[in-house]
């Protein structure tokens, strides 16, 4: 049984699962459904036991969600490890006053003697295959050693067979025989081995950006001779204490771990990946050469990389995985105090911290709505299929859009502008970036953050999120990736806007893991989707099964839509208006179809466009294939309800007592405005 911050796995994980069953004690064999899903599952398959090192884990066996108790606390919370130690103890009462230092072990009796020696120039050379200075890093030669045993005998250093000692207190050496014909004392101990030995902890700097845990001691010394720093436990099976993960983590930017290649190596690296270590890749081809970093060292020049490349690649990746920042959230990544960004149809849609996401198909739309929201940073007052900002919050955008083509660059950038209704200009407020994503999602992670570091923006736009990550099935790159993007917009006081694919057939729901983390951090979630009266006719809407929008008091169902179609003049989705509400009214007259009523809305909508009968007729048929016969019924139902006007042979928005609108445009060739009426009185 493990424990963190001081409570049993067995503890954490009846206490975190409560308010997901109703079994009181959840035992081992009893089946639940996965918290960590969205997905009802028809037959329940989530369940706590014993994993092989004899921890309690938590282990689903149909989604393949499993890990150890705080991995649960990290999933369910969206925390790094440190956090979920942290929530751990402060839901547990058991926060320590300081973390534990790893000072020189206690001395003890002495139970051995040993000699030591000068190096040969063979010994110093076996170490400086590795770069390593022997003499500098510490390492000692010894000439003889014997343990205080009548039976022990005294074991002798010899050219072929040298052995070499780590100190570790006066009264404590581990020793190493890299040559031995008999791996059994390959390693070995003088004295006491202390309990939590750290080799390097007394050479780490007391802050940094980068700390190396290596498998031995040996892989260790020669992370130092490339001027990193770096320590290693007393066995390679050994894994760090939640008070040395605290320690680290807390003076250093990144945990990282550098293990063998064999398979002890890997296992190892990947538990150490649970815990929040950022894995230092040794490349496969070191396997004809050896397996560890002394070997690659040993052997640098065989290889295309270098270990400085592969410590930047590290460095990259774990600016995404933001397990390793000191960074106190054990509380709801949701801001709800924050500024409010934009507003969806009158509802909060997104505020200052937050992301929200967009759900859709292929082919309905998404760009388009990116698009959209990127031109109200240039008119506020364009149509933005529903969206709008408030106030002042907006006024910088970076647009990411990773499935144009690089020839489509220019004509989504115009598109923006078209919709805007504005000049086409570079404008800083805006920085727009269009292009086919690599297939690598760690340098698209890479080209994203450089973008993000370059530049503060009010808010980010990423359409097609699935780029920057390899596995959308995976929950722990998705859960980091995610993760890290929500903590950056908390920390950055910014906004974020994603889009994501949709399963086929789903009703919504956003591909794989990915889907299931997104709707858990995003501030709303939103789907784009085809009219079920008329496919020709789009809508984003809240009513789905993953639905999120602060509605409030804007509508008594809880759902709200706003509804665009695709208008070929313009090469853009232009919003359709109309409210449910003005649509009732104006099916009191007669009883159009209420697309038809959206139909006509587009004309005019957002226009001073006067027309007559038959130009409203041509547009119709020639722009959305209405009959000409539905017409009359059409204009009966908007002017009767009090939207459309009849003056001198033409129809134009507004009721005559109100509207002081003036058409300013006449399609009517027939019609001919005589400019001195303006003097008086408006027309209608």
């Amino acid at each position: 049984m493990a424990e963190y911050g001081g409570v049993s796995d067995y503890q954490i994980l009846q206490h975190y699962l409560q308010t997901y069953h109703n079994k009181g004690e959840l035992k081992p064999g009893v089946n639940i459904q996965n918290p960590l899903t969205t997905v009802k599952q028809e037959t329940p398959s989530f369940g706590i036991g014993k994993g092989i090192e004899g921890d309690y884990i938590y282990k689903d066996f149909a989604t393949s969600d499993q890990g150890t108790a705080v991995n649960l606390v990290m999933e369910l919370f969206g925390l790094n490890f440190r956090q979920a130690i942290e929530k751990i103890e402060i839901d547990f009462g058991t926060q320590k006053q300081a973390p534990k230092k790893y000072d020189t072990p206690v001395e003890v009796e002495v139970t051995f003697d040993i000699e030591f020696k000068q190096f040969t120039e063979d010994n110093l050379a076996f170490w400086q295959q590795g770069g390593i200075n022997a003499v500098d890093a510490g390492i000692l030669c010894v000439n003889w050693y014997k343990r205080n045993d009548e039976k022990a005998n005294k074991i002798a250093s010899k050219e072929e067979d040298p052995i070499f000692a780590y100190k570790v207190t006066d009264n404590c050496y581990k020793l190493y025989r890299p040559l031995t014909l008999d791996k059994r004392f390959k390693f070995g101990w003088l004295g006491k081995k202390p309990s939590e030995y750290v080799y390097g902890y007394d050479k780490l700097p007391s802050e940094g950006e980068i700390c190396i845990l290596c498998a031995g001691e040996k892989d260790t010394e020669t992370a130092i001779a490339y001027g990193y720093p770096a320590i290693c436990l007393n066995s390679e099976s050994a894994l760090p204490s939640s008070d040395l993960l605290f320690d680290i983590n807390s003076r250093f930017k990144i945990f990282a771990c550098c293990y063998d290649l064999d398979k002890t190596g890997r296992e190892q690296t990947d538990k150490l990946k649970k815990l929040g270590l950022a894995p230092i890749d040794l490349p496969d081809s070191l396997l004809e050469y050896g397996n560890d970093l002394f070997d690659f060292a040993k052997n640098k020049d065989k290889f295309d990389v270098t270990f400085n490349d592969l410590v930047e690649t590290t460095k990259a990746y774990n600016r995404y995985a933001v397990f390793n920042k000191p960074y106190r959230m054990t509380l709801d990544l949701d801001v709800p105090q924050g500024a409010i960004t934009m507003r969806f149809k009158g509802a909060t849609f997104l505020k200052k911290g937050n992301i929200a996401t967009i759900v859709a198909g292929a082919g309905i739309g998404k760009s388009q709505t990116c698009d959209a929201i990127s031109a109200l940073v240039l008119n506020q007052n364009c149509d933005a299929l529903g969206f709008e900002f408030v106030d002042d919050n907006v006024k910088s955008i970076l647009h990411v859009d990773t499935e144009r083509d690089p020839d489509d660059h220019k004509l989504g950038y115009l598109n923006i502008f078209r919709r805007a209704n504005v000049e086409l200009r570079d404008d800083d407020n805006l920085n727009y970036w269009s292009y086919k994503m690599n297939e690598n999602a760690l340098k698209n992670r890479e080209l994203l953050q450089k973008m993000l570091n370059d530049t503060q923006y009010d808010l980010i736009i990423i359409d097609g999120i699935g780029d920057f990550i390899d596995d959308i099935n995976d929950n722990k790159e998705t859960g980091q990736f995610i993760n890290w993007l929500t903590i950056f917009a908390q920390r950055n006081n910014t906004s974020v806007v994603i889009t994501v694919h949709e399963n086929i057939n789903s009703n919504g729901r956003a591909n794989g893991h990915l889907g299931t983390i997104l709707w858990k951090k995003s501030y709303a979630m939103l789907r784009l989707q085809n009219n079920k009266e008329d496919n020709k006719i789009k809508e984003i809407t809240n009513e789905f099964d993953l639905g999120k929008l602060r509605v409030g008091t804007n509508s008594t169902s809880g759902y709200i839509a706003s509804h665009f179609y695709w208008n070929g003049a313009e090469n853009i989705n232009m919003y359709v208006s109309l409210s449910d509400e003005e649509v009732a009214n104006m099916q009191q007259a007669s009883n159009p179809k209420k697309t038809d009523l959206w139909y006509m809305n587009q004309i005019f909508y957002n226009t001073t466009v006067a027309m007559t009968k038959e130009q409203i007729s041509q547009r119709l048929m020639e722009d959305h294939d209405i009959n000409v016969n539905k017409v009359g019924s059409l204009i009966k139902s908007w002017t009767s309800a009090g939207y459309l006007t009849l003056y001198n042979g033409v129809y134009q928005l507004g009721k005559k007592e109100e509207s002081v609108r003036i058409p300013t445009e006449v399609v009517s060739s027939e019609f001919e405005f005589n400019k001195k009426e303006e003097q008086g009185d408006p027309p209608f």
